[in-house]
């Protein structure tokens, strides 16, 4: 378990829960042995409130039209916001530098803000620079509602 200390102002602490023995800190790199993907991390105040958590795993799935392949899943549970954000920035970006098929699970997000959008933003971009497919899925309530207002809803391959 890893705690990493906050940046100056921003009063939450990061805890990395590696799922086979890897940090985020890792994330991306080969694998040395075991699977690189089973990861999970998690954004908690400092009053120990667990603020997001970021999981990223993989699972057989539709990658395309009537294309049935293992994807990796990167799924985030609790707020998306300017906390949470650079987690999930790093666990996407790092999913996509080493998968060619990764989808954002949002279905378990209570908040989804504006960094929340610039994230998922920046992966869709960082895909399409790099000739991965990312995809989005999950998409309720207020995550719904800003993909909507950013016309985000448009761009992204939304399942």
């Amino acid at each position: 378990m890893t705690d990493r200390s906050p940046a100056p102002g921003h009063g939450h602490t990061w805890v990395a829960l590696p799922a086979s023995g890897r940090g985020p800190e890792t994330w991306g790199q080969p694998s040395t042995g075991g699977d690189s993907v089973g990861v999970s991390a998690t954004v908690a105040g400092f009053d120990g409130v667990v603020i997001g958590r970021v999981t990223r795993y993989r699972e057989a799935g539709l990658t395309g039209p009537a294309l049935w392949q293992e994807l990796v899943v990167v799924s985030v549970t609790g707020d998306l916001d300017a906390d949470t954000g650079p987690l999930l920035h790093i666990a996407l970006t790092a999913a996509l530098d080493a998968d060619p098929n990764v989808c954002c699970d949002l279905s378990r997000v209570a908040f989804f803000g504006a960094a929340g959008a610039n994230t998922v933003l920046a992966a869709h971009l960082h895909a399409a620079a790099t000739g991965r497919h990312f995809t989005v899925r999950g998409v309720h309530g207020l995550t719904r509602l800003v993909l909507a207002i950013t016309r985000l809803d448009e761009i992204l391959a939304l399942s």
